[in-house]
């Protein structure tokens, strides 16, 4: 289910409005301290840090390990991007419709297990029928 839970974030990340989306490249951006365009948990805790954001390295851990979908011990802006749409719960309906019409391609009101295997098919890990299998 965390498979598809970032699948769908980082849809909603690619729907969201301009107002919502420069506000998070904008943090994104002082956050990337080297300037790199992905950031470490240094830069994440730094960054949370300059926003009022008290978070511990456990905490810190857990968002780092959800959100590195590529496991390079970094989060590119994508990736930043869906754990800022989870954590400011911006999936309102209009984002969560849009994530839904993402996997279901045929338009049938269902998620189809043909189209949740092609929606995760650019997923990283090799091991996606069993996640397939878990979901459904």
């Amino acid at each position: 289910m965390n498979k598809l839970k970032k699948r769908a974030l980082k849809v909603i990340a690619e729907h969201l409005s301009v107002e919502e989306a420069a506000g998070l490249k904008e943090g994104f951006q002082l956050m990337d301290t080297s300037n790199r365009g992905k950031i470490n948990i240094d830069e994440l805790r730094v960054g949370l840090q300059k926003f009022g954001q008290q978070i511990p390295d456990s905490d810190l851990l857990i968002l780092m390990e959800a959100g590195d979908v590529d496991k390079d011990g970094h989060l590119d802006y994508g990736e930043f991007v869906a754990i800022s749409v989870h954590l400011r719960k911006m999936g309102n309906e209009d984002h969560l419709h849009k994530a839904f019409e993402f996997f279901d391609q045929n338009r049938s009101g269902y998620i189809e297990i043909e189209e949740l295997r092609d929606a995760l098919a650019d997923e990283v890990e090799t091991n996606n029928e069993e996640v397939i299998n878990a979901i459904m």
